[in-house]
């Protein structure tokens, strides 16, 4: 978070005092020297974000393909090497700037896998729907970034009754891949997760929780009708609008077990 010296207008007063900001850098990445496509998002968890987006985006199998990464403060770039190689012929499907989430850009991985075959019908956790109320209220207490700024968004993975993982960034599609890629290097499983939101879910969010596996998804925002319609045929729960005391199932309303919701 930055400091900044604003002026605060209210009503008719203005004051000159200070506010805190979320922090946007460009990081621009090169995989076998080659620039591949820019990521523009906060600076913490960098590590995270890059095993995450390598593999939702289909370049990587498992945190053993990549044999390293370097990542350049200074110029904000991020050069990766794996161990396969990189095939150039994938290169017109990338875009140039993938950027914070707020506008309509679309990242080759949603495309690429739009005609998946996979499929959930059996998998994944069951879960209450007062489970899914205190899941949400520990992301929002655990969202400083979010209360000191009101800038970025929120994701995490979780359990039926805990978070396991949580982080934020500008970006709602990269603090998924954050959560993905922390998730990814501690070399655990992600069929038994859930994957919390603070931010609309789009085809592009469900692909990615796709790739992982991850039969459920949260969202305290709403979701499209794509990524609805993606959830129900590949039997994906969606849940979004989770707040307190209410919620909408969307898609996969088999492994929620309905409970009393405390009162507001």
């Amino acid at each position: 978070m930055k400091k900044i010296k604003i002026l605060k207008i209210h009503g008719e007063r203005g004051e000159a005092t200070e506010d805190l900001l979320a922090e946007e850098v460009a990081l621009r990445l090169f995989i076998e020297h080659r620039a591949v496509v820019t990521l523009l998002c906060t600076p913490e968890n960098l590590e995270d974000l890059l095993f995450g987006f390598l593999f939702t985006s289909d370049l990587i199998r498992n945190t053993e393909d990549v044999k390293k990464i370097t990542i350049d403060r200074k110029s904000w770039s991020a050069h990766i090497e794996i161990h396969h190689g990189f095939d150039e012929s994938q290169a017109p499907s990338y875009n140039t700037v993938i950027g914070s989430g707020c506008g309509n850009l679309l990242t080759f991985a949603s495309v690429r896998s739009s005609s998946s075959s996979f499929q959930v019908e059996s998998a994944g956790p069951l879960l209450s729907t007062l489970q899914i109320e205190k899941l949400m209220e520990s992301l929002k207490g655990r969202a400083i970034i979010h209360k000191e700024t009101g800038g970025v968004h929120s994701a995490a993975l979780a359990n039926p009754d805990e978070i396991l993982v949580f982080r934020e960034d500008i970006g709602r599609h990269n603090a998924v891949d954050k959560v993905v890629g922390n998730y990814l290097l501690s070399d655990k499983n992600f069929s038994d997760t859930i994957l919390i939101t603070s931010g609309r879910i789009t085809s592009e969010i469900l692909s990615k929780a796709e790739k992982c596996g991850i039969s459920v998804i949260i969202s305290r925002s709403a979701p499209t009708d794509k990524s609805v319609l993606k959830a129900r045929e590949t039997g994906m729960t969606l849940i979004g609008f989770a707040r307190r005391n209410r919620l909408n199932i969307y898609s996969g309303e088999r492994r929620i077990i309905q409970s009393p919701l405390r009162a507001k």
